[in-house]
């Protein structure tokens, strides 16, 4: 279990790829966005339905929330964008290059903007995420936990985000029928081996045994610590409420 970072949180970060880059409709905007913010924000004290959210943290419910919403790509949904993303990350180095292009989606500061111009260097296109907005500060957040992590640590995050997205495997394929990624590790493809192989079967044995989706990799020591809060709260408000029969 991670501290912050979890492969559900890997999944809303692709999706906000997708919508940073324009693929969403204007249409769309607001269910796109009122999704990430409503996984992002975890105030517990204000938050009624905080256990059903993290309940919910599942891939598949990301489709029922995505599956309907049409993208600008002709004939795909949102929810079809995204396992493309999201399958495209097939190997761990892949992973770790994905985390590090993120500092691409947020807006330059004035400072680097200053510091730019007086090194003479060309200005590009900034990304759109103001860096101190909820969404700015979920992408920072999860960028610097996963760059601080020992590799041993950024590996068991790559295989837990194997299996949380291995319930989609079908699907995937169903919308893309010409990729030939393996479902463990492009890697292993390469070199024509299978999820049945011994050597996969040493390598991932717990996700060759099974592809059934484990709810526990959706929740980090954080979300955890957020559960405790929000139930103590609770226990506390009825705690001090009165009595049914005091005068």
């Amino acid at each position: 279990m991670g501290r912050f970072l979890t492969p559900a949180k890997i999944a809303l970060l692709v999706l906000a790829v997708i919508y940073t880059e324009g693929n969403v409709p204007l249409s769309g905007t607001a269910t796109v966005l009122n999704l990430l913010i409503s996984r992002i924000l975890t105030d517990s004290s204000s938050s009624s339905e905080l256990l059903e959210q993290y309940g919910n943290g599942s891939i598949l419910d990301l489709e029922r929330a995505l599956a309907g919403q049409p993208s600008k790509t002709p004939g795909r949904t949102v929810w079809d964008l995204l396992l493309k993303r999201l399958w495209a990350i097939d190997c761990a180095d892949a992973l770790n290059t994905f985390v590090s292009s993120l500092q691409l989606l947020l807006a330059k500061t004035r400072e680097q903007l200053l510091k730019e111009r007086d090194e003479g260097v060309p200005p590009d296109e900034a990304g759109r995420i103001v860096r101190t907005s909820p969404l700015g500060v979920f992408i920072r957040r999860c960028s610097l936990e996963y760059m601080r992590l020992q590799f041993q640590d950024s590996i068991a995050v790559w295989t837990d985000l194997i299996a949380y997205r291995m319930p989609t495997k079908t699907a995937y394929i169903r919308k893309n029928p010409h990729a030939l990624h393996n479902a463990l590790d492009t890697n292993l493809a390469d070199m024509g081996i299978g999820s049945s192989h011994p050597l996969a079967t040493i390598m991932f044995r717990s996700l060759v045994d099974t592809v059934a989706e484990d709810t526990s990799k959706t929740l980090s020591t954080y979300d955890v610590e957020k559960l405790m809060e929000f139930q103590v709260s609770e226990m506390q408000s009825k705690y001090n409420q009165p009595p049914l029969n005091a005068p």
